[in-house]
This record gives structure tokens, C-alpha cells and sequence, in this order.
């Protein structure tokens, strides 16, 4: 985790998330590189989507699990989501244009990046979800 400090955050519902975002926000960088780890239904994407609902960006916000990488944009904010879950080999990963997202501004939120660590840059954050039997464990290394 590259000498990273952690903080650790219970999480009970969903709209406790945004005891995260400012975390997030105050890597005042014109690209945030986060990492999520977690096993499928752990919530990786339930924060993306309240990441997305807090800065008032207007759209739907879905899993990319079968598009692979889903972009939100307003006039000020973009972010763009990978699930890298499917994706099967490296070519695979360039074949979806990964080189060309990772040189946009913007949050970077990529779920599953242990498949292409090698491949990826170098994480700003990184959050470990671990599912709780009501609840979620949130590990954040920053």
C-alpha cells in the first residue's frame, strides 16, 4: 500500500458515505486515482453513486460492469468509473482505449484494480469494502 496512512469507517447505510467524500475531495489534484476493492455486492458502486449525487452531477449512474467504463460529466466535473471485473487480458484492457481515459482530468474510481496493477497508474486512495452481516467496513489507505 505504498507506506500509506488508514483510516477505518463503518458504514451502516448507504447515505453514510459521505463521511468519505471529503477524502476524497481534498486531494486537490486535476486527477484523483481511487481504487476500490471489494467483493461483488460489497458497495463499490452504490459510492460511486453517491460521490456523484454529492456533487450534483445529474445523471444515472449504473454499474459498468458490461460497459466496462462509464463517464459523468458536468460543466466543472468529470469522472469516469471502470470495472475491470470482465475485462480478460491486457490487450483487452488497451482495446478499450484505458490509456486515452487516463490522460483526462477527473476522478478516476476503477473497481477491481488488483487484475492490471501493473497497467494501472499509481492510486491516490484506496478503499477496501468488507461486507459486515448489516453493515460495511470501509479500509481507506490515503
Amino acid at each position: 500500500m505504498y507506506n500509506k496512512k488508514i483510516k477505518y469507517y463503518h458504514i451502516s447505510n448507504i447515505s453514510s458515505y459521505h463521511k468519505i467524500f471529503p477524502i476524497i475531495q481534498n486531494h486537490n489534484l486535476s486527477q484523483n486515482i481511487i481504487f476500490l476493492r471489494g467483493n461483488i455486492g460489497a458497495g463499490k458502486t452504490s459510492f460511486v453513486r453517491e460521490f456523484v449525487a454529492n456533487l450534483n452531477v445529474k445523471c444515472d449512474i449504473s454499474s459498468p460492469t458490461f460497459t466496462l467504463i462509464n463517464e459523468y460529466k458536468n460543466d466543472d466535473i468529470n469522472i469516469y468509473h471502470y470495472d475491470l471485473y470482465r475485462v480478460e487480458n491486457n490487450h483487452e484492457l488497451f482495446e478499450i482505449g484505458i490509456d486515452y481515459y487516463f490522460s483526462q482530468d477527473g476522478y478516476h474510481f476503477i473497481e477491481w484494480p488488483e487484475k492490471f496493477i501493473s497497467f494501472l497508474p499509481r492510486p491516490h486512495i484506496e478503499i477496501n469494502f468488507k461486507i459486515m452481516e448489516d453493515s460495511r467496513l470501509l479500509s481507506i489507505y490515503t
